[in-house]
């Protein structure tokens, strides 16, 4: 094969300079104002998703992450539950917890991945996530080595518009 190919073809991002850096760097050290009800307790919403245990529901938990729960299965999207956006304690931060921490999540039936950014993919978290041979894992070309040294077996990778069905829900690469 070609390869990984991004396509439609994008703003070239190879040249930022040292101000795009510097700025990035700072802001670690900075944290903004967040508006009140910006974030549920994390009481509140695992009260709500059991609630609605019957119920379709999309939960977001924080950043990227969300907890989609559809035909009977818990979806885990980009799991972000580390303080910080990188394998080091500096860097991009969180400014908010997650609403729902990683030890009180359900059991997780499916990971969907988008990239491989660290706040997309918490490597602490996927190590720590039981059941690894039952979950059923979604991630883009190139990806799959980083599950497989994880332990998690059901792996697939995919390119731009591939799809594949677990149980009555079909999943496409957009």
């Amino acid at each position: 094969t070609e390869g990984f190919r991004n396509f439609p073809i994008v703003e070239d991002a190879t040249d930022l300079g040292f101000g795009f850096y510097w700025r990035r760097f700072m802001a670690s050290f900075s944290t903004p104002d967040i508006p009140d009800g910006h974030v549920m307790s994390q009481e509140n919403a695992i009260k709500l998703y059991n609630e609605l245990e019957n119920e379709n529901t999309l939960t977001w938990i924080g950043q990227s992450t969300l907890l989609i729960k559809i035909a009977g299965m818990v979806i885990l999207t980009d799991p972000f539950f580390s303080p910080y956006a990188s394998p080091l304690p500096m860097g991009p931060r969180r400014y908010v917890g997650p609403d729902i921490s990683a030890e009180h999540l359900p059991e997780i039936d499916v990971i969907l991945m988008s990239h491989n950014h660290y706040d997309h993919l918490d490597a602490k978290f996927l190590e720590s996530l039981p059941n690894k041979n039952i979950i059923h894992v979604y991630v883009p070309l190139g990806l799959k080595n980083f599950f497989t040294e994880r332990g998690y077996t059901h792996i697939f990778e995919f390119d731009w518009y591939d799809s594949r069905s677990i149980a009555d829900i079909q999943v496409r690469a957009l």
